[in-house]
């Protein structure tokens, strides 16, 4: 009788090990997959910026906004300057591009300077985010991936983790809220 229990107990364990190995291992394919799509965007971006011509023969159109364009002083800051670059193409029913699948944002800001990606897939969702910060002695990057809207993994100064502190959800809660003022303001410059 107690042979069976602890069999039993052998069979549980192996059965959550074996979930707990497939989960992650799906994980590790989407996040895959999600550097694949990266990858080959950035590589379209590259040639689409190349020179003129290419930008002209390209389905990527690009846009760009500066915020303090003249970099005037600002009052208790200094040096304030922000730039996005939005990236899209047409969607297949569109006749005009309008489908998001980049956000670049350029801060300085007095001694700082922050460098943030959003991209997208082709719903409009996030699934990636890459943030560089440099506004101490060293540098800090973090990036996040994500799967139907929800985060997957978090990567900080090469440190991954697929279980989410207080802190981060804090933080991915303020990144999706950055992605989706960043949409906004592309949406609004495309608009008449």
């Amino acid at each position: 009788m107690g042979f069976d229990r602890f069999q039993g107990i052998g069979l549980l364990i192996l059965l959550l090990f074996a979930a707990t190995t497939s989960a992650q291992q799906s994980v590790d394919k989407q996040i895959e997959q999600i550097r694949k799509t990266y990858t080959e965007l950035s590589e379209r971006i590259a040639t689409t910026e190349k020179d003129e011509e290419s930008g002209k023969t390209s389905n990527l159109a690009v846009n760009e906004l500066v915020i303090n364009k003249l970099d005037r002083s600002w009052a208790a800051v200094g040096i304030f300057r922000i730039t996005y670059r939005f990236y899209y193409q047409n969607k297949e029913e569109e006749p005009y591009p309008t489908e998001l699948v980049k956000v670049t944002r350029n801060a300085e800001i007095s001694a700082r300077k922050y460098f943030e990606e959003f991209v997208y897939d082709s719903s409009g969702s996030l699934i990636f985010y890459f943030e560089r910060s440099e506004d101490d002695d060293a540098p800090f990057e973090r990036r996040i991936y994500f799967a139907k809207g929800k985060p997957i993994r978090i990567i900080e100064d090469k440190a991954a983790r697929d279980r989410f502190t207080k802190d981060d959800r804090s933080k991915i809660d303020e990144i999706l809220e950055r992605s989706s003022n960043a949409s906004e303001i592309f949406i609004h410059s495309i608009k008449d």
